[in-house]
């Protein structure tokens, strides 16, 4: 039996993406997908699809504004992507 695993959506402190290559180096297919922008940007996580590109985009975008309505769009918007980003990881 082959195990797939799926780590995300928020990096804390480096632990998942060394987690993932932890993973691989066992050879358990493993997929991290990191959404949070923070300042020190780990690094090691997948971009697998146009969902995580378009969220990871859209996130980016909203932490730019500081009008409520422009921030709240962006927010409803990251919230579908995200259902996206969940039906595509059952799917693994």
């Amino acid at each position: 039996m082959a195990y797939r695993i799926f780590i995300g959506l928020m990096e804390t402190a480096g632990y998942y993406g060394n987690l993932k290559k932890g993973f691989r180096e066992i050879g358990i297919e493993c997929t991290f997908i990191d959404l949070s922008f923070h300042s020190f940007q780990y690094g090691g996580d997948d971009e697998p699809n146009i969902f995580v590109k378009a969220c990871k985009w859209n996130l980016k975008q909203m932490s730019k504004y500081n009008h409520n309505i422009v921030k709240k769009l962006f927010l409803i918007s990251a919230f579908i992507f995200k259902v996206f980003i969940f039906i595509w990881a059952l799917c693994l």
